[in-house]
């Protein structure tokens, strides 16, 4: 330093009064100031007097301004749909809440309040439950006289879903069997009379006609009777298809045991019985 230059001192305190430091500086010098401590809601913004001109010595305070931050609200697609600026640990104002086709706006997918740093928030959406459309049947206003008659517009509705297929082959298939037993069922009845002309026994016999059997004899079998049998009445009921169709004779064999006692050739697919006489065992 050269002899008979001015020094002057710089005395550096906090707001608060607290000193800071100081520093000695020539006349017509710059000041260097100390480290000014961290602050969590505010920011240093200078000295309340400048320290780059010394021509006194002088005391200087530090000044500070509130911290503020910046909340962004975005939508879902990530527009932003409005932004506020708010001081420290204070809350933030939103927008007006967004509206979405087929969605309800649910709120803002992050913590605004209380803020402090910058931040950024997502609106919410809860989509719609989808809701059947609502057949509307619109009718005309009634026309004036002269105009014609009034017309009615009618919008389509929708037929109803048709049976499922599974229930259509049911229903035929339980339609069929009756069908089948009317066209293919045979029903074979013998009565056997005695010497007497009184009724002895009576047997029946029910199968299936089935194809090529109309070529075959029908056994009338006398085995298990307890009296000699003079007569036998033979009524063959045929199925429909039978009735319906060509009507070819069948032979009828009256049977004991292995041995045909007597034979007779009988017309198909009728219903009204024939006798064998004369039948001597």
């Amino acid at each position: 330093m050269t002899v008979g230059t001015l020094v002057l001192t710089v005395t550096f305190i906090d707001d608060d009064g607290t000193e800071l430091g100081t520093d000695r500086v020539a006349y017509g010098g710059s000041a260097d100031a100390p480290e000014v401590p961290d602050r969590e809601d505010e920011n240093f913004t200078g000295w309340d007097a400048p320290i780059d001109y010394i021509t006194r010595s002088i005391t200087v305070q530090a000044q500070y301004a509130i911290k503020t931050f910046t909340v962004t609200f975005i939508d879902f697609d990530g527009t932003v749909l409005g932004t506020d600026t708010v001081e420290w640990n204070t809350d933030a104002t939103p927008p007006e809440d967004p509206e979405r086709d087929g969605y309800t706006f649910d709120g803002w997918g992050g913590d605004y309040t209380a803020v402090t740093a910058n931040i950024t928030v997502t609106a919410q959406y809860t989509e719609n439950p989808d809701e059947p459309e609502a057949v509307v049947i619109a009718e005309e206003e009634t026309p004036e006289a002269g105009e014609g008659p009034a017309k009615i517009v009618e919008e389509e509705v929708p037929e109803a879903k048709a049976v499922s297929n599974e229930l259509l082959w049911l229903l035929m298939l339980l339609l069929l069997i009756p069908i089948l037993f009317l066209l293919m069922y045979r029903n074979v009845i013998v009565t056997y009379y005695d010497q007497d002309g009184g009724e002895e026994k009576t047997r029946k016999r029910r199968s299936w006609r089935r194809r090529g059997d109309d070529a075959e004899a029908l056994d009338v079998s006398l085995d298990g009777l307890k009296a000699a049998t003079a007569k036998v009445s033979v009524l063959v009921k045929e199925g429909l298809s039978k009735k319906l169709g060509k009507k070819n004779n069948r032979t009828v064999n009256v049977k004991s045991g292995d041995s045909v006692i007597t034979s007779k050739e009988v017309p198909q697919g009728m219903d009204q019985p024939f006798e064998i006489n004369d039948i001597n065992v």
